[in-house]
């Protein structure tokens, strides 16, 4: 694949997932109702700017994201095949500084700015911790922040706890773009879940999500194949770490449902997307974001409303949406009203950049 092509998907991915969840930030914890009643009953479809903020803003599933991609920089920069989990730890360690000592002001509260605080000496060389906007305290969740403050040392034999929550899955786009290797970015998503989330569904799913995110982005294939071999890379996976078939039968059956929900026009996404939950678990964000992938292969912006247009996990749906099908279809496929005004684009561009430079041809 010709390095332009690669790089434009590469962005698109990181760039397409920080819309998706810009986008669905202000809705987040609204009924569909409710968001239909502020926003009209096509609900929200640009972006909303929360009061005091110029820009539209992200959540913690972008930051984490970016951490995701810094951790696996400074692997491949150390030479450390195989080690991608400490140094994703590591960063994640860092993003819980951010969230400790913030400087940027509140989209709820309205506190004010404050100066960018003194990094401890195992932070002060992490090229995130220069930039101000990830000092910012966005709804992250209680069981990332919780786990790390632990010190973030789950594994799958040593699991941090039992959460099978989303947070695990939003933040591991970048495993699809470390590797072109599909079942290596399966391992590698996997265990940046289970960082922090334990249940075998919570990395599973993250884990069939970072597979899907490198044959989007490396290969042409079809999401309806991808999807079928993202599931059969979970069989393997489960099989090798001897999870139950329980958890199997249950990527299954979402994965099966959301394929079946993308052939039936004559329903709505809001009814499909009811079918397949809310999206506050890893399982059920996964099926939200590729019935919402293979519902609108070519149309990036279609693909992002509907993502974030239901009861539940809106910004967090949203997000790994668009970092699905921004990996096909590339940066130069986002409608211009998704990236004109969405918050740290040239960041984000940068790192999608070093990591599309890991496949730089020799």
């Amino acid at each position: 694949m010709k390095s332009t092509k690669l790089q434009d998907r590469f962005r698109g991915c990181l760039i397409a997932g920080a819309a998706g969840d810009a986008l669905g930030y202000p809705v987040e914890f609204k009924r569909l109702r409710d968001i239909r009643q502020k926003y009209g009953e096509a609900g929200i479809t640009a972006f909303s700017l929360f009061p005091g903020f110029e820009k539209a803003i992200v959540t913690d599933d972008t930051q984490m994201t970016l951490f995701t991609a810094a951790g696996l920089l400074a692997c491949a920069e150390n030479g450390k095949p195989g080690s991608e989990a400490a140094y994703i730890r590591h960063s994640y360690l860092a993003w819980l500084f951010t969230q400790e000592h913030t400087c940027q002001p509140h989209p709820f509260t309205g506190a004010r700015d404050s100066d960018m605080p003194e990094l401890p000496e195992e932070f002060a060389n992490e090229p995130l911790m220069q930039i101000r906007w990830l000092f910012a305290r966005r709804a992250p969740g209680n069981t990332c922040l919780s786990a790390l403050k632990e010190g973030g040392s789950g594994t799958f034999f040593t699991p941090a706890n039992d959460s099978k929550g989303c947070g695990g899955i939003m933040r591991t786009a970048p495993a699809g773009l470390y590797t072109d290797s599909a079942e290596e970015a399966f391992r590698i998503g996997a265990e940046a879940a289970a960082i922090t989330h334990g249940h075998p569904l919570g990395y599973l799913s993250a884990g069939m999500f970072s597979f899907a995110v490198c044959k989007a982005a490396f290969t042409d294939l079809p999401f309806t194949d991808i999807a079928h071999e993202a599931m059969e890379a979970a069989r393997k996976f489960a099989d090798q770490y001897r999870l139950a078939d329980k958890y199997i039968k249950t990527m299954d059956d979402l994965t099966g449902h959301a394929l079946l929900l993308a052939k039936k026009p004559y329903d709505t996404d809001t009814e499909a997307i009811a079918e397949l939950g809310e999206g506050w678990v890893g399982e059920e964000a996964y099926a939200i974001a590729l019935y919402c992938a293979l519902r609108y292969p070519h149309d990036l912006g279609k693909c992002l409303i509907a993502a974030v247009n239901h009861d539940g996990d809106s910004d967090s749906t949203g997000a790994i949406a668009g970092n699905l099908l921004g990996a096909r279809l590339g940066a130069s496929a986002i409608p211009s009203k998704f990236t004109d005004a969405l918050e740290g684009v040239p960041d984000i561009t940068e790192f999608a950049d070093r990591l599309c430079a890991l496949h730089a041809e020799s």
